[in-house]
């Protein structure tokens, strides 16, 4: 049982991944491959020798180093299998600090027509045979990295996940939080805290925290959030649809010395960080969900620097602002991540209506825009109104900052309690949770109650089956699965994993029946016809599966998968034009899809294209001679009987 700081905990093991826990005090030299990305604006690194992370971040407009850039690679024993570094951004899924933060991982880089530029990277790891990658791009005239998430779940069972971009910033005593709200919570939302002022001390400062601190926005609408640096006039900002990315967490390792500590064991005199975490279908962690059968999860954030602003109290992907207030004079701020010309900014006095400055100005990346205007004593900061309009008018960002206030803290979570004193529904529900947060061994004693009170629950059988296929246990998973039918036979996720034990035992006519019973449901559609499309091809019957991959690709075109068999099985019938359609398609979705990727250089060559040398090279690149790559290659097209 491992636990690490991201708060991930569970019966996680690392299989097959082994400790990379001997870390020495030695410093040598040593070269690692980079992709950097840079524009007049901004220059990040990302590094796939280790684990793909967004290494850091310059702003070339001041030189204020927006992600913290470590300069020496100097792990510490921090990830599921030990060795992990601090800085940057670092991708997380399935959980916080995944097992190969300190590996290498895939990469690809993608230049478009615009002038743009992107390097995916990502992997499948090996644990759950999940997937991820993320598209780190920037453009030509603007000062933000968008990153594109891409969570894939290719296997055919339910698989717990979260996901959190882990970013660090530099800190000190003049650092601050940037976040909204009015509470916060910890790891686990145990215990809950008034933000941004709790019992009469401002959290969002790095130096009231002197202990090893997490604080997550909870229930938060706000769509932006990050820290700020009041000396340095810099800072970071994080934009992202708060419907899709909840998540909204600042970590710090505390500003007393068992926090500053840190600083040596991870960096070399490079000082003390915050990280601004950003978590996608996640508010906490842990915060376990489901990801169910070929589902495929997308969305895309925001990183850039904010400069000159006192820090900020609203964001977009165009602009932060700001609005201040010392000495009697009132301050509002504008920046802006791209050239806006002409844009109208108008600071107000809200309660008394006036206008204290009414500007017409080009804002860019390097030309953030600010005024400060004497007021009368009685004005406050809560007073102050900004806002900003394009030329034709429109109303683009406002902000008028809240009073802290204190409001009713929520009861801390508490975990589903004994399973002698809780209900059948209470069993269900919180062995389902138990095991949704990767407590496997805890949860057996949910169902083992559920089902000694109750043995035909078809709930719990299902859950109990689902359980015994992951471990190739088919013939007692298919006796729960049959004894859930009894009381749920319309059911389209127990016909779907019956049809899975099936397969396993070898019974691949009964398994096909049961696939097609399970496309009774809409849930478990596409999953049942590609799983039909790989027995058709099992058979040779190529036409089949062509049509079974088609009616999958209507519901589920976003899972590769479908596309790369579609393209195996064009291949195998003589048709290379649609088969390298088919791949195209595979890798439009997923850009860095190992089948769809072969099956492309093959149609290629099939048709004997001027781009094939190209391509193949790309490919190879993707694949990287990783052992683990290939298994998963070989693994494909074994399922399918090839």
């Amino acid at each position: 049982v491992f636990y690490d700081a991201g708060g991930r905990g569970g019966d996680k093991g690392i299989y097959p991944y082994t400790l990379n826990d001997v870390l020495t005090d030695r410093k040598v030299d040593k070269t690692y491959n980079a992709v950097v990305l840079e524009n007049e604006y901004i220059k990040v690194m990302a590094l796939p020798e280790i684990g793909g992370r967004l290494h850091g971040a310059i702003d070339k407009t001041n030189g204020y180093v927006w992600l913290y850039w470590q300069k020496t690679i100097k792990p510490g024993l921090i990830s599921m299998t030990g060795a992990w570094i601090s800085g940057g951004i670092e991708w997380n899924y399935p959980h916080g600090h995944r097992p190969s933060g300190f590996m290498k991982v895939d990469h690809r880089i993608v230049k478009h027509a615009d002038g743009s530029a992107t390097v995916w990277v990502g992997e499948t790891e090996p644990i759950y045979r999940v997937r991820w990658l993320v598209g780190m791009t920037i453009y030509p005239g603007r000062s933000y990295v968008r990153c594109d998430y891409i969570l894939i779940n290719p296997t055919d069972h339910r698989q717990p996940y979260q996901f959190w971009a882990t970013a660090a910033t530099h800190a000190n005593e003049f650092a601050q939080a940037q976040y909204p709200g009015d509470m916060v919570t910890g790891h686990g939302k145990h215990e809950f805290w008034n933000w941004p002022v709790h019992n009469g001390v401002d959290l969002t400062w790095w130096t009231n925290s002197p202990n090893a601190s997490s604080y997550f926005a909870f229930n938060n609408p706000s769509d932006w959030f990050g820290a700020y640096d009041h000396r340095a006039q810099g800072g970071l900002v994080h934009v992202a649809n708060h419907n899709l990315m909840p998540g909204k967490k600042l970590w710090t390792w505390g500003s007393g010395l068992s926090g500053r500590i840190w600083e040596d064991i991870l960096s070399e005199g490079g000082g003390a960080y915050f990280e601004p975490q950003a978590g996608g279908w996640s508010d906490n962690q842990p915060d376990q969900h489901w990801m169910h059968p070929h589902e495929v999860k997308t969305t895309h954030d925001y990183w850039y620097p904010v400069r000159d602003t006192r820090g900020y109290h609203n964001a977009t992907e165009d602009f932060a602002v700001n609005t201040d207030l010392k000495n009697g004079m009132a301050f509002g701020a504008v920046y802006a991540t791209g050239i806006a010309k002409d844009h109208r900014v108008v600071l107000r006095d809200a309660t008394q209506g006036r206008v204290l400055s009414d500007r017409v100005v080009t804002l860019s990346p390097d030309k953030p825009h600010s005024v400060e205007v004497k007021v009368p004593a009685e004005v406050t900061v809560y007073d102050l109104h900004l806002a900003v309009y394009d030329p034709a008018g429109a109303l683009r960002i406002e902000v008028r900052r809240n009073p802290p206030r204190k409001v009713d803290l929520p009861p801390g979570q508490k975990d589903p309690g004994d399973p002698k004193k809780l209900s059948q529904d209470e069993l269900y529900h919180g062995g389902e949770w138990l095991d949704r947060f990767v407590r496997g061994g805890e949860a057996a004693a949910y169902y083992q109650e559920a089902l000694r009170r109750d043995p035909k629950d078809s709930r719990v059988n299902l859950e109990m089956g689902c359980r015994l296929l992951k471990q190739g246990r088919w013939k007692e998973a298919l006796a729960h699965f049959d004894t859930a039918l009894e009381r749920d036979g319309d059911n389209a996720r127990v016909y779907f994993n019956k049809a899975l034990a099936l397969a396993g035992m070898g019974r691949a006519s009964d398994a096909y029946d049961n696939f097609f019973r399970a496309a009774w449901g809409y849930d478990y559609f596409a999953q049942a016809y590609l799983s039909l499309a790989k027995l058709d091809l099992r058979r040779g019957d190529w036409r089949a599966a062509l049509g079974k991959t088609a009616e999958a690709a209507r519901q589920n075109g976003r899972f590769a998968d479908i596309h790369a068999i579609q393209a195996t099985a064009s291949r195998l019938a003589k048709q290379p034009g649609q088969a390298l359609a088919a791949a195209q398609r595979a890798m439009d979705a997923d850009p860095m899809h190992f089948l769809g990727g072969y099956e492309k250089l093959l149609a290629m060559r099939a048709l004997n294209s001027a781009d094939t040398a190209e391509w193949e090279s790309v490919w190879r690149g993707v694949m990287r001679d990783a052992p683990q790559n290939f298994l998963e290659l070989a693994t494909a097209y074994g399922e399918a009987g090839l």
